[in-house]
């Protein structure tokens, strides 16, 4: 299991925080019924898809619905999708631990380390067997693809091409569209530009990005031409007007320390992950080293984006790349992949 990302960091729940009861959880039917009969009568909201069950979101949009004044209030009934966080556990060819540094509780910090906190909160908890079926499906689907994209001739080197990349020249206009040719794209940088801030325009106020603020506010936007409304969301999902960024409209290039964040997305063996499910979702048409140059322009755009809103906000130039990388880590994690995570 890879679990680099545990080390040199540190974590401690934040008290009035709660942003993380904002990721809707799935829960198994066993601990539904718990909560349940720990409710009854009360009913227990919850949203079914892809053969799953989640817990209801507050007005469908808010907070978990079991979060009050930012507390659990089943605190030792969460479920296990809960406890694991701020940890996820990605399954590729083999499993690969993540630390969430969207969660403001993580901390970076010289010889911490995570590895006691990941046992309690994710091992412990995860149920038998569980682990090993998703190490083996994952296998099973690593090798699938591999098969098909050898014989559709579409098979190739994610890693070398990452390793090739000049990641700091990609935070660049001239940088960005080298990347985009090479995966055989012509579209430009503001076209990149506008892709990367689709989001934001979303009707569903749940597929826009958030950011948790310095000050544990959950802030999220709103498209508007070549402005976004900056909106805080409480725990019911009402959303309250904060402001407004103008000219957010048009490529801008990125500041270059951001590369060491981009470097480490890279590396994460969810980035391969996704590559591959672009070309699966391409029908093998594209092979896996043009789609691994278009999937790090897209990711530049995106955290070239992030980076251009928070210094919009006022967000200080030494500390835009650290915020930057808080903004973006939940969307990353997000990514479609062919692998799966616990």
């Amino acid at each position: 299991m890879r679990a680099a990302e545990l080390a040199d960091r540190r974590f401690a729940c934040l008290e009035g925080c709660g942003f993380c009861c904002t990721f809707q959880p799935e829960a198994s039917g066993r601990e539904l019924a718990l909560l349940r009969a720990r409710l009854k009568p009360r009913a227990l909201p919850v949203t079914v898809g892809d053969g799953r069950t989640y817990l209801g979101l507050q007005n469908k949009c808010g907070a978990c619905t079991l979060l009050e004044r930012r507390q659990c209030t089943q605190y030792d009934l969460r479920p296990a999708h809960c406890r694991y966080f701020p940890f996820h556990l990605h399954f590729a060819e083999e499993p690969e631990v993540y630390v969430n540094y969207t969660c403001r509780g993580v901390e970076r910090a010289p010889g911490g380390d995570l590895a006691p906190a990941f046992q309690a909160g994710v091992l412990a908890n995860a149920p038998a067997g569980e682990i090993e079926r998703h190490e083996r499906q994952a296998r099973e689907t690593y090798g699938a693809f591999q098969r098909k994209a050898r014989r559709a001739g579409a098979w190739g080197d994610a890693d070398a091409v990452v390793d090739s990349a000049d990641l700091a020249a990609l935070l660049t206009r001239s940088g960005l569209e080298a990347a985009l040719r090479r995966g055989g794209d012509e579209s430009d940088a503001d076209e990149a530009w506008e892709d990367a801030l689709a989001p934001f325009a979303e009707e569903d106020v749940t597929r826009r990005p958030f950011y948790l603020a310095p000050d544990l506010r959950w802030l999220t936007f709103a498209r508007d031409g070549s402005a976004l409304d900056v909106l805080e969301m409480d725990e019911r999902g009402d959303l309250h007007p904060r402001g407004r960024v103008e000219g957010i409209a048009g490529w801008r290039d990125a500041p270059a320390d951001l590369a060491p964040y981009f470097r480490s997305l890279a590396a994460r063996r969810l980035f391969v992950g996704s590559v591959y499910a672009l070309v699966d979702e391409e029908e093998y048409a594209i092979g896996v080293e043009p789609a691994t140059w278009l999937r790090l322009a897209e990711v530049t755009a995106d955290v070239a984006v992030r980076a251009r809103v928070l210094a919009a906000l006022g967000t200080p130039a030494d500390r835009l790349a650290d915020e930057t990388a808080r903004f973006y880590d939940s969307a990353f994690l997000d990514s479609p992949t062919i692998g799966g995570f616990l």
